[in-house]
């Protein structure tokens, strides 16, 4: 499963905060998938729910 910020994202910066491996770029917001380990901390802590689950392409 990977993360994807929605364009309706308020801004907030919580998600960026709490990356743990700063994979998540400020303006707009958005997920590095390379940088991304998936731990989901972004997705579980969006105040507003507009970080989303994507199913990765296998």
């Amino acid at each position: 499963m990977k993360y994807k910020i929605l364009a309706s994202c308020l801004g907030c910066k919580q998600c960026f905060r709490i990356c743990p491996v700063g994979a998540i770029t400020k303006g707009p917001m958005k997920i590095n998938d390379d940088k991304c380990i998936k731990c989901g901390e972004c997705f579980r802590r969006c105040p507003s729910k507009k970080i989303i689950e994507v199913k990765e392409n296998v």
